[in-house]
């Protein structure tokens, strides 16, 4: 752990054992909203796709909502523009999920419902649709699956070997992740295609195991149920990484299946990773001529009536936060979302 995020640890704590956030938080006057972004909501541990997009367990879920609905103003998306006036005091939380994991459903729903407390969830069109795997999720299947001691890309990607034993598998994962966003959709299916080979294993099949999506169906229901829902492109690529008309159908066609589907406009959007190098000013720019009013980011920060409305940061939500740290981020956002 780097010396920043170790002092960082122990702010929190010294937060948490004396409370102090509620009073630091009174005299820190700040206004706007704090974006906390989940994932999947299970167990991390019992998957055979990618455990890193794993937010929270159930029970660590609801404990997190119910000190959200007792301790915070927790926002819907049409309470957006009310909060980010210039001249608004409110300082609220928005709850929103990325991808649209099946999960999201199962878990998370019930547990929104019985909290009583609204959600955005982003989807990437392609997956509910044609059922696909998603590229993380099939470089972790693949790696998880193989039974060599390493895997070695052929040479014209020019990396290292991916050692996968003696507990090395999720770090190799990890690297392998790194390179997939690091390169063109075009490039994509090559690289998955030269690491199953390499593996041993073939490409991951398409079933509900391996693209556990939610139904169109199971959207709407949500929709009834006071659930928000935005774009998150069609096939979920890097968008800097794409041309200027890929990037325009990722977007606007996720947008257009999303208002099909729903028979109401949608109004925010989120950048796929979310990392300020994954979008560019081309992707900005797309997002609002395609009607959308606000677009998300996926690094650390909050939102003001000052913000770039086409670039809201997000706070990641992590299995391995713990509540003092949620606490901590949702009242004094200015010291813990840096």
């Amino acid at each position: 752990m780097s010396l920043l995020k170790y002092k960082r640890q122990l702010a929190i704590k010294a937060c948490d054992l004396f409370q102090a956030h509620r009073w630091w938080s009174r005299l820190d006057h700040w206004q706007g909203i704090v974006t906390l972004n989940y994932h999947r909501i299970g167990d991390p541990n019992l998957t055979r796709l990618d455990p890193g997009v794993y937010s929270a367990t159930a029970e660590n879920f609801a404990e997190q909502l119910r000190y959200l609905k007792s301790d915070c103003d927790v926002i819907s998306v049409g309470d957006i523009p009310e909060v980010l006036r210039q001249g608004s005091k409110r300082r609220c939380v928005l709850i929103t999920f990325d991808d649209g994991y099946l999960d999201n459903y199962q878990v998370a729903y019930p547990i929104l419902k019985q909290v009583g407390l609204p959600a955005v969830i982003f989807l990437t069109t392609g997956f509910l649709d044609q059922r696909l795997v998603s590229w993380w999720d099939e470089i972790a299947w693949i790696v998880k699956n193989s039974r060599q001691s390493e895997v070695k890309l052929p040479d014209a990607w020019e990396v290292e070997p991916f050692p996968l034993t003696n507990g090395h598998s999720q770090m190799s994962i990890h690297r392998l992740l790194r390179l997939a966003k690091l390169i063109p959709p075009s490039s994509l299916q090559k690289l998955l295609n030269d690491l199953a080979e390499a593996a041993g294993t073939g490409r991951a099949p398409q079933n509900s195991e391996t693209a556990p999506w939610l139904t169109w169906d199971m959207v709407r229901e949500m929709r009834r149920g006071g659930i928000d829902f935005g774009g998150h492109t069609v096939t979920h690529p890097v968008l800097s990484t794409c041309t200027l008309e890929q990037q325009r159908e990722e977007i606007m066609v996720s947008k257009q299946r999303i208002e099909q589907e729903l028979g109401e406009p949608i109004t925010v959007f989120s950048y796929p990773i979310g990392q300020p190098w994954s979008f560019n000013a081309d992707s900005m720019r797309l997002a609002r001529e395609a009607g959308y009013r606000y677009a998300f980011s996926f690094y650390p920060g909050y939102s003001t009536y000052k913000s770039d409305k086409f670039d809201m940061r997000r706070v990641a939500v992590e299995s391995r936060i713990h509540l003092q740290e949620i606490k901590a981020v949702v009242q004094l956002p200015r010291f813990f979302t840096l």
